[in-house]
């Protein structure tokens, strides 16, 4: 950078500005090229393999900033101040420049509690969110200086309430990432430098359109290559009634949702005008089974409520519709447990924050034996949120910061007998099924036959044995 101003080919640069609106004009030209980048080297494998070493560290602190490969540091930089050298960018400004990108990689990765108020939305403080591990997770807060550019992306995120530790950073799929400085230059030369478990496939359209539409700026694939390799979601669950129809109109009023078929037996619930699969919603299929419910659920589903007397109208109109007052050992609680004209218990909440944004459907709520185990097998097999986690639940919410929850919530007693409710998965388009089960089966899930058939599905079942389906890809 000391010799800025000897390689100028245009000199556009504003000399007459202060010092002190220079170097922020130089930071904003600068941080736009080094974010561009490291968008970039998310989406495209071949990069990815180089910023791989950065996503390595599996704890904050100031030198992580540094722990770069030198092939992608170069190419970051590059981005940043090959456009101001270029307009003349002056020798001194280029020295604060230096001196800003060395303080802010350092502090930005350090483990300071420092607090900026209403800047954290411009600032990026929040980049500690950009290294948790799980694949898709990840993909916000890519700004070295500020969030300017990540609002344009569509990729900035911050949730004041998300607390996390050092276990939930690096990189789920690549837990065994070489740690030592020569293993970590050689890496992405390697095959083990891939994104894991991607199958072969030309690189992704990057760049389709420069555009600024949607609160997007790039036209790009919208998925790329997210952190890790691969990921699914959540876009429905199963629910196996004798009767479908009439259990699919009693969910469908509950809900305020739209009713449909696929065909004979199967009755589909999704919001009005809703296009699937979206996260907005997780969707209900209520299937025909002869066999009757025997045991209480471990899946069940809890219903958002907006005020007190909210609560207590929905509560006299499901029972209006065919629910009953169901007790599962809930005790005196706020909330209002009730059955469904099948037996399936749901909860009516009281009214709750947390809530206030997730549509009908606050949550579902599966109960486990260890929810730290659930949370790490569901946030490696999801893009969702991993948003808490303690000895007695874990939360996660689509990544996206809409629609319901997943809660797994600790619970005496252990699974006797299939689930009459389970979650079905889906991968996304350009992601391959087998490849998916199989990465799934590499975190602990196992193939489960519950007299399935030939189906196009594939039914798997999670580390405590709860079943569920990956669909294929859409």
């Amino acid at each position: 950078m000391a010799r800025a101003a000897l390689v100028t080919v245009a000199d556009l640069w504003p000399h007459s500005w202060p010092f002190a609106v220079q170097v922020p004009a130089a930071v904003l030209i600068a941080d736009l090229g080094i974010t561009l980048v490291h968008y970039a080297s998310h989406k495209i494998g071949a990069l990815w393999r180089f910023h791989a070493v950065h996503h390595a560290v599996k704890r904050f602190y100031g030198l992580n900033g540094l722990m770069k490969h030198p092939l992608h540091q170069t190419l970051e930089m590059s981005a940043g101040v090959a456009p101001l050298l270029l307009i003349g960018l002056p020798v001194g400004v280029a020295s604060a420049l230096a001196l800003a990108v060395a303080v802010q990689l350092l502090l930005q990765h350090s483990n300071a509690d420092y607090r900026i108020g209403a800047l954290k939305y411009v600032l990026a403080q929040g980049h500690r969110f950009h290294h948790l591990k799980w694949a898709g997770v990840g993909d916000v807060n890519f700004g070295l200086f500020t969030l300017i550019w990540d609002h344009l992306l569509g990729t900035f995120s911050y949730d004041p309430t998300r607390r996390f530790s050092s276990d939930q950073l690096g990189m789920a799929a690549k837990p065994n990432y070489p740690t030592a400085y020569l293993a970590q230059l050689a890496e992405p030369f390697r095959a083990s430098g891939a994104c894991h478990a991607q199958p072969p496939q030309p690189w992704r359209r990057m760049i389709a359109t420069v555009m600024i539409s949607g609160g997007r700026f790039l036209g790009v694939d919208p998925r790329g290559h997210r952190i890790g390799g691969m990921a699914t979601r959540l876009v429905q669950i199963h629910m196996k009634a004798g009767d479908d129809s009439a259990i699919g109109r009693f969910w469908a009023q509950a809900l305020g949702w739209g009713i449909s078929s696929e065909g004979p037996g199967v009755t589909n619930l999704e919001p009005e005008g809703f296009v699937y699969p979206d996260p907005a919603a997780v969707c209900i299929d209520v299937v025909r089974d002869p066999n009757p419910k025997t045991v209480k659920n471990r899946v069940h589903v809890d219903l958002a409520t907006t005020s007190a007397a909210h609560q207590a109208d929905l509560v006299a109109r499901l029972q209006d519709l065919g629910a009953t007052p169901a007790d599962v050992g809930q005790g005196d609680v706020p909330w209002t447990v009730l059955a469904d004209p099948e037996g399936n218990e749901f909860c009516v909440l009281e009214p709750r924050e947390t809530y206030r944004d997730t549509g009908p459907m606050a949550a579902v709520v599966v109960d486990c034996a260890d929810p730290r185990a659930m949370a790490r097998f569901w946030g490696e097999a999801m893009d969702w949120t991993l948003h808490e986690v303690t000895d007695d639940h874990a939360v996660l919410r689509s990544a996206k910061g809409v629609g319901p929850y997943l809660e797994f919530l600790r619970t005496p007693g252990v699974k006797t007998v299939r689930n009459r409710i389970h979650l079905d998965l889906r991968p996304y388009p350009s992601d391959d099924q087998a490849a998916e089960v199989a990465r799934l089966q590499t975190l602990g899930a196992t193939l489960a036959d519950v007299g399935q058939g030939d189906v196009p599905w594939t039914v798997l079942a999670d580390p405590e044995g709860n079943e569920f389906c990956v669909l294929t890809p859409r």
